[in-house]
């Protein structure tokens, strides 16, 4: 049974083949995901009240904010399915210019169609690009050190975070948002320069496979989940509605601070203080994944992140927002990396690519609903009332997670990596 003192004995020093694992990944993982969460989260902040400008109703910002999860959404499989088929490095560098390419295009254009679907775009590249990090991550890195080594992705897309929004709010603000963009596209060029001048560790493994058709790596998949369905379910749930909760706070966060009368200035300043939080705990996030269990990390992330969405509507000035924005980055903080390490555990041995973009089918159905279901609840009942739903969503979620759903780290004891 969990324990005070078992959690606080999972934030040991981190041991030499850790850090060795850490290291390898700096420049072909940790510098493009951060360069990659900069650009994306920079014009997160005047986003909404910009399509407002041009005209969208409450509805349609939750639907034009959410083609960037349906892009992810309708990318999935075909992109696991590829990525086991091809090398990983060539697939991400053109996944990343065709992100950035849609980025110089949201610059130029003010037609809520083109927007949409440039933004739609923009989702699917970036869908393929994480789910070759991930199998990357899970072909070069053990089960017990692999929590750590994703929690330094999510820290390292929560450090992308804190700075995206605050360069992008003062572009936008002094600028316009196109400017926003433009950064959008510069540092997802960056980010392609760093993969390109990696080493891939995963080509060893890559050379050796077979290149399995559809039928195939459906066949493995079903193989390799034998026993394992319930956790599928269970585990996938919970991640959808984490995810849902992730995507509602990209439109709840500036929709109430608007409505409260906040600068986009202001409003980037407050989410990247809570990305800060978000930031601060990955290490230890990391540390409570392996030591103490996926659940923990989990359970603690859902049930902060919902009180937090609890408390936004309930803010009536400056400090209110500010203190329902830190809760929030204090929950989500707790589960870095959460989701690419339960979908990694899960990952069968043989159908890695394939199992992972099946996985990442649950955490982008969330992420695909969320902004949508803030907009459309809001424009039927009111903003506040679907952000006590949203909180309500994250309620279930927990219980799923704590009381139902297995411990994934037991599932990936003794699975190593396939390649050193």
């Amino acid at each position: 049974m969990f324990s005070p003192q078992h959690f606080f004995s999972t934030l040991r020093p981190m041991r030499p083949d850790v850090r060795v694992h850490l290291k390898r990944l700096i420049l072909p993982v940790y510098t493009p995901m951060f360069l990659l969460s900069a650009g994306v989260t920079a014009p997160v902040a005047a986003f909404p009240q910009y399509l407002g400008g041009l005209g969208a109703s409450l509805a349609v910002i939750g639907l034009v904010v959410s083609l960037q999860g349906i892009g992810n959404l309708i990318s999935d499989l075909p992109g696991g399915i590829i990525l086991a088929r091809v090398r990983l490095r060539p697939v991400m560098i053109v996944c990343y210019l065709a992100a950035a390419g849609a980025s110089v295009g949201l610059s130029l254009t003010s037609n809520l169609v083109v927007i949409g679907v440039l933004v739609l775009v923009s989702g699917t590249m970036i869908s393929v690009i994480i789910t070759a990090m991930m199998t990357y991550v899970r072909l070069t890195v053990p089960a017990t050190n692999r929590g750590r080594a994703l929690s330094t992705v999510g820290g390292s897309f929560r450090a992308g975070s804190f700075i995206g929004p605050i360069a992008g709010g003062l572009l936008a603000d002094s600028l316009g948002l196109q400017w926003a963009f433009v950064l959008r596209a510069v540092c997802i060029v960056a980010a392609v320069a760093a993969v390109a001048l990696s080493p891939d560790r995963s080509v060893g493994v890559r050379k050796a496979e077979n290149k399995p058709g559809i039928r195939e790596q459906t066949s493995l998949v079903a193989a390799g989940m034998k026993g394992r369905w319930f956790a599928l379910t269970t585990v996938g749930s919970a991640v959808m509605i984490l995810s849902l909760l992730r995507a509602a706070r990209t439109i709840a966060l500036p929709l109430w601070g608007d409505a409260l009368s906040l600068s986009a200035t202001t409003i980037g300043a407050i989410i990247s203080a809570g990305a800060a939080i978000d930031f601060l705990l990955f290490v230890p996030a990391g540390m409570i994944m392996d030591r103490a269990g996926r659940k923990v990390a989990a359970g603690i992330c859902i049930g902060v992140f919902s009180l937090g969405l609890f408390l936004l509507p309930l803010s009536t000035g400056l400090a209110g927002f500010v203190m329902a924005s830190m809760v929030i980055g204090l929950g989500n903080g707790f589960g870095a990396g959460i989701n690419m390490t339960l979908g990694t555990d899960l990952a069968p041995r043989n159908a890695v690519s394939a199992f992972l973009g099946l996985w990442r089918l649950f955490g982008d159905v969330g992420k695909s609903a969320g902004p949508a279901v803030v907009g459309t609840i809001a424009a039927a009942i009111g903003l506040s009332a679907s952000l006590f739903v949203t909180a309500g969503i994250g309620a279930v979620g927990l219980i799923v997670m704590v009381f139902v759903a297995p411990e994934t780290l037991h599932l990936a004891d003794g699975d190593g990596p396939l390649h050193h």
